[in-house]
């Protein structure tokens, strides 16, 4: 996950993760870097054309243009390689799959991504899929960093039922959380890899799938960009 410090929420009201405000449009990265086209421009049609009409497209490797910083992806808890079983023999969908597979399979994952949004009048809408088999498997939180949350989320809400709820959906992939600025993303990156330079890589920290306000309290407001595995100009004066 991403934090961008905004400024001190003076509410001490506790929040689940869908609730916590979402940060400025200006310090989120779907909103100030180049999409893959092929992904989706925006959230919007990130979750009402691609994940509706061309899912693969996020469940395969290929090359993205030159000027493409991130694309939009959406957690799929499904054991790879998929299981996709062909329509009974006979059927009018079956001899439709066997004219065009790629359009059986793009309809196949369409039909489990999580793309069906929850009744919410949080700051993000939750979203689910329609699959019984992806909603009903179980899903356990096995720990929390309470220092992590004590010094970036004070207001995240790890203690109600409902709460713990909530994170589950969200980091197990159950559920996603999308509005108009702001959808789930992995970053493209570069570097070398065996000792030869690799021009296009994976985001090392797989999916970004919230950003809200990063909460710090010292003498002086700093603003800090938080990112699980790296520190960007980690100290810079509000």
């Amino acid at each position: 996950m991403r934090f961008l410090s905004t400024s001190i929420m003076a509410s001490t009201t506790k929040l689940s993760l869908s609730s916590l405000p979402l940060s400025k449009a200006q310090f989120l990265i779907p909103a100030n870097l180049n999409a893959d086209s092929a992904g989706g421009k925006t959230p919007s049609a990130f979750i009402n054309e691609v994940l509706a009409n061309t899912p693969s497209v996020q469940r395969r490797s290929r090359l993205m243009n030159s000027d493409v910083h991130f694309s939009f992806v959406s957690p799929f808890p499904y054991s790879f390689p998929y299981d996709i079983r062909p329509p009974e023999e006979g059927s009018g969908e079956a001899l439709e799959a066997e004219r065009d597979k790629a359009s059986y399979i793009e309809k196949w994952l369409s039909a489990r991504e999580a793309r069906h949004p929850a009744n919410s009048d949080a700051p993000l809408q939750k979203m689910f899929s329609q699959d019984e088999k992806r909603n009903s498997q179980p899903r356990v939180l096995l720990s929390v960093s309470q220092s992590c949350v004590n010094d970036c989320l004070p207001n995240l809400d790890i203690e109600s039922q409902e709460g713990k709820e909530d994170l589950i959906d969200i980091l197990s992939g159950k559920a996603l959380l999308t509005n108009a600025e702001f959808a789930p993303y992995s970053l493209r990156y570069s570097g070398h890899q065996f000792g030869t330079w690799a021009g296009q890589l994976g985001d090392g920290r797989a999916v970004s799938v919230r950003a809200s306000v990063f909460v710090y309290y010292t003498e002086t407001l700093l603003k800090l960009l938080f990112s699980c595995d790296t520190w960007s100009n980690p100290l810079k004066q509000y």
